[in-house]
């Protein structure tokens, strides 16, 4: 069947296919396969694979768990750790950091005139 869309001169091979669709499904297929697939699904034996895992823990591996971790714990690895922090701070650190603060917070930006901003510029592109 030629269709009269299709310039048969430019595309010879496409003006000599058919233009009906080549796939088709017995009828009421949609309608009935709900019912066919119930109608499979309880026909199929039931062969469950026996599930087994490769790794195994000694009775009573969970039980006592958190006991022994905390064991360990207490006696080896804490008495192995340093018993003054690493970490320090100057003297007086926290009680001036609050007038620091507010200190920047509150401090009137300095103001250049721009002449005078472009020549600390020049100077400062100039040294290596």
């Amino acid at each position: 069947m030629e269709n009269d869309d299709i310039n048969s001169s430019k595309t010879p091979i496409l003006a000599g296919i058919s233009r009906e669709n080549p796939f088709s499904v017995p009828p009421n297929y949609f309608d009935e396969l709900p019912e066919n697939i119930q109608i499979l699904v309880k026909n199929r034996p039931v062969d469950l694979p026996t599930m087994s895992t490769p790794f195994l823990v000694p009775d009573g591996y969970f039980e006592n768990l958190s006991t022994r971790i905390m064991t360990q714990i207490e006696n080896k690895e804490l008495n192995e750790l340093p018993q003054q922090t690493p970490f320090s701070v100057p003297k007086g650190y926290f009680d001036e950091l609050p007038s620091k603060i507010n200190q920047r917070i509150y401090s009137k930006p300095t103001i250049l005139q721009i002449g005078l901003v472009q020549k600390i510029f020049r100077i400062q592109t100039l040294i290596p």
